[in-house]
């Protein structure tokens, strides 16, 4: 099975549909199944290419930072120290974090 062009794309869906009539109707079957892929809002399609890895500096005071132009959504955020050691930083949601507080 060969999907390294369009044309092959086509003709291995052609020969796994088992049907002669999908010739007419392959692009339009090509166009929604990338729809699909792309736009589901409950697990849309998440390629490696286009994962990008950003490396920035910023101190304790800032309580922000610049999202990379095309964002979409974050995998992991890890944080590297001065001395070098890094930590991945996890998310957690407010009833699984720990409340600290001192008297006085």
């Amino acid at each position: 099975m060969s999907l390294d062009t369009y044309a092959n794309l086509k003709l291995e869906i052609i020969d796994w549909s088992h049907r002669g009539d999908m010739d007419l109707k392959i692009d339009t079957f090509i166009d929604l199944a990338e729809s699909e892929m792309f736009a589901n809002t409950v697990e849309p399609l998440q390629l490696r290419d286009e994962e990008t890895l950003v490396a920035f500096a910023t101190s304790i005071t800032d309580r922000f930072v610049a999202l990379p132009t095309g964002y979409q959504s974050m995998r992991k955020v890890r944080i590297q120290v001065v001395n070098g050691e890094s930590t991945e930083l996890r998310f957690r949601t407010p009833s699984q974090l720990e409340i600290l507080s001192s008297v006085g």
